[in-house]
């Protein structure tokens, strides 16, 4: 932050001599004299013609003055710091207020994965049995057919690696340092971890958790903006 002062318009002036110039005009007048053997006298008057060597300035601020305009500086800066500390603090709190509901949501998701495994074994069954028609089951095929789909819509990891988002979201969030472009990089992984889950589910709930946690992200996302 800087601050300008501006003294135009006050109509306090002081004329004072450039006395360092002057003294090189009679310095560069005195050598062609000489040099050029003239007579006359070099005197104040010439001298005064000359360019720059009266110069007008605006008075000096007064030093009472000057130590109340600093006071009122420095009040000003501690006010300000004051209002960003109490609006991060505030803000920080809306965060992790989300981040809170974020892990609800995927406390909602962990329990529902038998239910998920049930939903594609018989989605399983339903395609063998519509391409198989009239023919026996054979259930040890079936049962690895089963345990490949498990693999897949086992979201154990994707909720892993979300909380651990979540951990890390908050160390950086109470840094005393710019993290700003860090936390946007966190919600990208968090959004990239929901569509993957969203992407494994065939359950309605589970889908329905995936979306609230990616509302949630929107909005921390919106709120990053008024970070450094």
């Amino acid at each position: 932050m800087t601050l300008d002062r501006n003294d135009e318009g006050t109509g306090e002036l002081e004329i004072r001599p450039n006395l360092p110039l002057a003294s090189q005009y009679v310095s560069a007048m005195t050598e062609i004299k000489n040099f050029l053997s003239l007579k006359g006298e070099i005197d104040v008057n010439s001298i005064l013609q000359l360019r720059d060597v009266m110069k007008s300035e605006p008075l000096s601020l007064d030093p009472a003055r000057e130590d109340l305009v600093i006071q009122s500086v420095n009040q000003a800066i501690t006010e300000l710091i004051k209002m960003r500390e109490e609006e991060g603090n505030h803000l920080q709190a809306d965060i992790f207020q989300r981040l809170d509901e974020v892990e609800q949501q995927a406390a909602l998701i962990k329990p529902r994965q038998p239910l998920m495994l049930r939903q594609y074994q018989e989605k399983l069954k339903e395609r063998i049995q519509l391409l198989a028609e009239g023919v026996d089951l054979d259930p040890a095929r079936l049962a690895q057919e089963t345990a490949i789909m498990a693999d897949r819509c086992d979201v154990t990891e994707e909720l892993t690696r979300l909380a651990s988002h979540i951990k890390q979201f908050r160390q950086l969030a109470e840094a005393d340092e710019p993290v700003g472009r860090k936390l946007e990089f966190l919600i990208q992984e968090f959004n990239r971890e929901a569509n993957t889950i969203g992407s494994k589910t065939l359950d309605g709930e589970t889908s329905r958790c995936v979306i609230e946690i990616k509302s949630i992200l929107e909005k921390i996302r919106e709120q990053l903006a008024n970070i450094e």
